[in-house]
């Protein structure tokens, strides 16, 4: 129960935050990755598209990246 609660605390929270959406371009995304001394591996160039996706979206993201 406590899950679902917070669950649903969490999704009401969603709809009422907004942010400036953030629009990642390739001259920028250029510059982020020559910051990093190594190639990013598949997974990583697929999270880096998802993350930029995110943050075009008029609302904040929410997501833990590791590894």
């Amino acid at each position: 129960m406590l899950q679902l609660a917070l669950r649903l605390h969490r999704g009401q929270q969603d709809v009422r935050q907004t942010a400036p959406p953030i629009d990642i371009d390739s001259r920028l995304d250029s510059r982020i990755k020559a910051l990093f001394s190594h190639e990013f591996t598949d997974a990583q160039k697929r999270v880096c598209v998802e993350i930029a996706s995110d943050m075009r979206q008029p609302k904040p993201m929410n997501r833990l990246l590791q590894g």
